[in-house]
């Protein structure tokens, strides 16, 4: 069974070894007023709660929520280290898709390149015009030379 947030107050009271008339007293109430309090004929006021939470360091979480800050904490950490990893693991598909790709790219690019280069090796320009060099002679590329 959940602890109501009056129960939790008590409970911490108590962990810190004080007197119901010292969170009495912090709260200017009588020690029957404060036990109202505790004991959830009267509901608590959040002044009231930060009255406590600040003279006495207890923690807010723990009284409104029911939460340990600890265990707050260490949810959290455990639910960022499954964020970074699923986090690591997309950057390592996206980075192995860009090598996939990369390689085809490079593949596609040496292939149009060849062609290039087998196209550039047979023909030549001559006199502004381009002709195959199966059809320039020796003689021709000499002149050129000279």
């Amino acid at each position: 069974m959940e602890n109501t947030l009056n129960q939790r107050i008590k409970i911490l009271r108590i962990s810190s070894g004080k007197e119901q008339s010292e969170f009495a007293e912090a709260l200017n109430l009588s020690q029957s007023g404060y036990s109202s309090l505790e004991r959830g004929r009267t509901k608590f006021k959040m002044e009231q709660l930060n009255v406590l939470c600040e003279k006495f360091q207890l923690d807010k979480n723990f009284i409104v929520y029911g939460e340990d800050k600890q265990q707050t904490k260490s949810n959290d950490i455990d639910l960022l280290r499954q964020e970074n990893q699923t986090l690591r693991n997309q950057v390592t598909q996206l980075m192995d898709t860009v090598a996939e790709l990369t390689s085809s790219i490079n593949k596609l690019l040496s292939s149009k390149l060849g062609k290039l280069e087998g196209n550039h090796k047979t023909y030549a320009e001559d006199e502004g015009k381009i002709i195959p060099l199966s059809t320039v002679s020796v003689t021709q590329v000499a002149k050129r030379a000279a």
